[in-house]
C-alpha cells in the first residue's frame, strides 16, 4: 500500500470538508491550506522513507562489498589448493612410472 492510505485520507478529507460545493468549484482558502498541509505531511513522510531506504541501500552495499572480498579470498585459497592437488597428481604419476 505505497502511499495509498495517505492519498485516501487526503481525498476523503477534501471531500468531507466540502460537502456543499461542486467538484469543479475552486477550493476555499481554508481548503487550500488543508490541502497544502496534507501535501507537506506526505512530503515529509516520503522524505523519511527515502532516507530510511537510502540507509538500507548503504548497508546492503557495504555487506555486498564484504562478501565479495570474502569470496575473492576463498577463490584464491581454492585456486592454491587446486594447484597443490595438481602438483601432487604429477608426483604420484612420476612415482607410478618409476615403480613400473
Amino acid at each position: 500500500s505505497e502511499g495509498g492510505p495517505l492519498n485516501a485520507n487526503a481525498k476523503g478529507s477534501l471531500k468531507s470538508s466540502r460537502p456543499g460545493s461542486s467538484p469543479s468549484s475552486p477550493p476555499s482558502k481554508d481548503e487550500q491550506k488543508e490541502i497544502s498541509e496534507q501535501a507537506d505531511e506526505e512530503c515529509s513522510l516520503l522524505r523519511a522513507k527515502s532516507q530510511k531506504l537510502q540507509q538500507r541501500i548503504t548497508t546492503l552495499e557495504a555487506l555486498s562489498d564484504r562478501r565479495e572480498k570474502q569470496m575473492k579470498r576463498l577463490l584464491k585459497r581454492l585456486d592454491g589448493a587446486m594447484q597443490m592437488l595438481e602438483a601432487l597428481e604429477d608426483m604420484l604419476e612420476q612415482q607410478r612410472k618409476a615403480i613400473s
